[in-house]
């Protein structure tokens, strides 16, 4: 009878054990966490951070100047403003549109090696400037602006290490969603339903990457089943007050969390939806309590087979806890057609 009794208890204490490692709570858990999933670690080998133009607009400049072009090459120090404008003239640009600053934030290889997945909110600022400088008003006339736009960019693995050399590779941009009220120039756009249902970008690669491209899951994830965000949030200092861990803003991490219906979410963010926009999202979007942070955005979330169930593209505050912890989501549809036609069926209806 002790026998059984010891035993029983030994299962009593996996069981707990299991319970306790499952549940989702904030923190980012580093790539040697003994609960992640194996095949969810392998797939993180196809996520990298990602670095794209952005921030403040410091001019256009005409590269037809040539006097011009050879006074801003010569600032040494300024070497990222020079590699934009290498990059204007090696595609072909008669007017290059200069950033003063990288954005980050994650992306994925899926489908084939040559396939990269993030977010259009990570590459905005630099197609609304096109869109405004080609004065493209129309959907039609933003298609022809940015389908297979010729994007600068930069990648790098977990190690920090270049995927691969900007100068030497080219990457082109598939637009899905040229409504006009995106490209705006105003952020705003890309936090309206619209917005969020839209934030999608795939850029093709003119060369292969090295890694084993993730995989898209047939199966919608199970309400409350445990999934993995992956990716690059920025630096953070205040997991700790919640006894959880941060980030380093360097390394990649994984988050855990648990798929939650629309009307939860709505419930626990005070975030209101029309009922058509809530139907929408209820059939497009994938919204869990991961922790998440600005640099996650285009990171995949992974279910427990390292399959990809959506890609990282918002983050609220959960407001019914106290402190106020991270409700995070975006879209689970890959599907082009698909989304072709949701994007069509909700312009016409508005």
């Amino acid at each position: 009878m002790k026998k059984f009794e010891s035993g029983l208890y030994f299962i009593c204490l996996l069981v707990m054990n299991f319970a306790l490692t499952s549940i989702a709570a904030p923190g980012f858990l580093q790539e040697t966490n003994p609960t992640i999933p194996e095949k969810v670690r392998q797939a993180s080998r196809a996520v990298f951070k990602i670095y794209s133009q952005g921030g403040l607009n410091i001019s256009t400049v005409n590269l037809a100047d040539k006097a011009a072009v050879a006074i801003l090459k010569s600032d040494k120090s300024k070497w990222f403003q020079t590699a934009q404008i290498n990059h204007c003239e090696k595609n072909g640009f008669l007017l290059c549109i200069v950033f003063a600053q990288m954005g980050e934030g994650t992306s994925f290889i899926a489908g084939n090696k040559q396939s990269l997945y993030t977010n259009l909110h990570n590459f905005y600022e630099v197609l609304s400037a096109e869109v405004s400088a080609k004065s493209a008003k129309s959907k039609k006339e933003i298609f022809n602006t940015l389908n297979s736009y010729p994007v600068f960019l930069g990648v790098s693995d977990k190690a920090g290490k270049s995927v691969f050399d900007p100068r030497a590779i080219s990457a082109t941009l598939s637009l899905f969603n040229p409504d006009s009220r995106l490209y705006t120039g105003r952020k705003e756009s890309m936090v309206s339903p619209l917005g969020r249902l839209s934030d999608l970008v795939k850029i093709s690669l003119s060369s292969s990457v090295v890694v084993t491209p993730l995989r898209f899951a047939q199966k919608l994830p199970k309400e409350n089943e445990l999934l993995y965000l992956v990716g690059f949030p920025m630096e953070t200092s205040n997991r700790r007050l919640m006894n959880a861990s941060d980030s380093d803003g360097k390394s990649i991490y994984f988050s855990r969390g648990q798929r939650m219906d629309v009307k939860t979410w709505m419930m626990k963010t005070g975030m209101q939806l029309s009922s058509s926009d809530q139907t929408l999202f209820e059939k497009n979007m994938l919204i869990g309590d991961f922790d998440c942070e600005h640099g996650n955005s285009g990171g995949p979330i992974l279910n427990q087979d390292g399959e990809i169930v959506g890609i990282m593209a918002g983050m609220w505050m959960d407001l019914s806890k106290t402190p106020s912890t991270r409700i995070c989501g975006g879209l689970r549809v890959f599907n082009e057609d698909h989304l072709k036609e949701m994007w069509e069926n909700y312009s016409s209806g508005r």
